[in-house]
C-alpha cells in the first residue's frame, strides 16, 4: 500500500527534474555561448582595428607615400607607429614591385639600414594585400623577451598586411609587418562565465593562443602560451574542425586538462582560411551546482514523504485489522 502511494510522488518527481535539467542545460548553453559571443568580438576588434588598420596613419606631408623623395616620411611613419603601438615588432612600405622601400624593427624604430631591405614579390602577404585584401598569416610562437619568467616564455605573433591607397582610392604599395597577439591574452583572461568557468584561445594546429583558468578549475592555462596541452580536448577537435557548439544539444561535458569536470561550448573563428578555436569551460562544481540542490531537495522531501506515508500505512492497517481481528475472535467463540 506504501508502494502504491509513493509511486505518483516518484513519477512526479523525476518528470520535473527531467523539465528542469533540460531548462537548466539551455540557460547554461545559452550563458556560455553569449560569453563567447563578447570575446569573438573583442577579438576580431584587435586584429582588424588595431593590426589591419596600419594604412590608416596618416602621413605628415601630401603626395605619394611611394615616391623616392617620401622615403624619409615612411621611416618617419614606422618609427612612429612603432613607438605608438607596442604589440608590432617590425613593420615594412612595399611598393607595387614587391621591394621594401623602407622598414623598421624594435631594434630599429627609425628605419633600418636600406642595405637590409629585401624583396617580397613572391611572398603570400604581399601578394594578398596587393591585390586589395588584409593578410593575416598563420600563428607562430617566438620567445618572450619582455620577461625572464620561464612560465610564459613564448609569446603568439603573425605577420599581416594591408594594401596602401592613396586619396583616389588606388593601390599604390603595400604595408607588411609582424604583430604579437599577447594582447589577447588580456582579453581572454577578463572573460569568465560565472564564478569559475574559464574561456581559451586555440590555433588552427589546437596551440595555445591565450587561455585563462581558475582554481576551481585545477589551474590557469596563461602559462602554456604555444604548447598543445589542449589539443586532444574534443571540443577543440569540433572548433578548429570548423563546427560550433552553442546549444544544449551540441555542449560537451568532459574532464578538462587538469582532471576536473567542465561543460563546455565552442565557436570557430576563421582567420584568413585559418580555424581558430575559442573555448568556454565551465566546472560542473559551479555550473550544475543550482540543478544538484534541487536533485537534493526533492530526494530528501521524496524520503520524507515516503517515510510519512509508509507510517500512515501501518496506522491505518491497524486501525482497519484490529476491529477484524476482534470480530474474527468474536466469531470464532460463537461458533464454540
Amino acid at each position: 500500500m506504501a508502494l502504491i502511494g509513493i509511486v505518483p510522488l516518484v513519477a512526479a518527481a523525476a518528470l520535473t527534474y527531467y523539465v528542469v535539467t533540460s531548462s537548466h542545460r539551455d540557460d547554461v548553453a545559452k550563458l556560455e555561448a553569449a560569453q563567447l559571443a563578447q570575446t569573438q568580438n573583442e577579438i576580431q576588434s584587435f586584429i582588424n582595428n588595431s593590426i589591419l588598420t596600419q594604412t590608416s596613419v596618416e602621413i605628415p606631408y601630401g603626395g605619394n607615400i611611394f615616391a623616392t623623395s617620401s622615403i624619409p616620411a615612411q621611416q618617419y611613419v614606422l618609427g612612429q607607429t612603432l613607438g605608438a603601438l607596442p604589440f608590432l615588432q617590425s613593420e615594412a612600405y612595399v611598393n607595387l614591385a614587391g621591394i621594401e622601400t623602407a622598414a623598421a624593427d624594435r631594434n630599429d624604430l627609425f628605419g633600418i639600414a636600406s642595405s637590409s631591405l629585401t624583396n617580397v614579390s613572391v611572398s603570400p602577404a604581399f601578394q594578398m594585400a596587393k591585390a586589395g585584401s588584409d593578410y593575416l598569416g598563420p600563428v607562430s610562437y617566438a620567445p618572450n623577451l619582455a620577461t625572464s619568467d620561464a612560465a610564459s616564455a613564448l609569446v603568439p605573433v603573425v605577420t599581416f598586411a594591408s594594401p596602401v591607397h592613396d586619396s583616389n582610392d588606388n593601390i599604390i604599395g603595400v604595408i607588411t609587418g609582424v604583430a604579437t597577439l599577447d594582447e589577447l591574452q588580456n582579453i581572454i583572461a577578463s572573460s569568465t562565465v560565472g564564478d569559475t568557468g574559464y574561456l581559451y584561445l586555440v590555433d588552427q594546429n589546437g596551440a595555445l593562443i591565450a587561455g585563462g583558468g581558475s582554481a576551481v578549475a585545477g589551474g590557469n592555462f596563461a602559462g602554456d602560451i604555444g604548447s598543445t596541452i589542449l589539443v586532444h580536448m574534443p571540443m577543440v577537435q569540433k572548433v578548429i574542425g570548423g563546427s560550433p557548439a552553442l546549444t544544449a544539444a551540441t555542449q560537451m561535458r568532459y574532464a578538462n586538462a587538469f582532471g576536473k569536470n567542465v561543460v563546455a561550448a565552442g565557436e570557430p573563428l576563421n582567420e584568413d582560411g585559418q580555424n581558430w578555436g575559442l573555448v568556454a569551460e565551465w566546472p560542473t562544481s559551479e555550473a550544475d551546482a543550482v540543478i544538484n540542490a534541487l536533485l537534493l531537495r526533492d530526494v530528501i522531501m521524496l524520503l520524507v514523504v515516503f517515510a510519512l506515508v509508509l507510517l500512515l500505512g501501518i496506522i491505518l492497517a491497524l486501525i482497519i485489522v484490529r476491529p477484524i481481528k476482534k470480530l474474527e475472535e468474536g466469531t470464532a467463540r460463537v461458533a464454540q
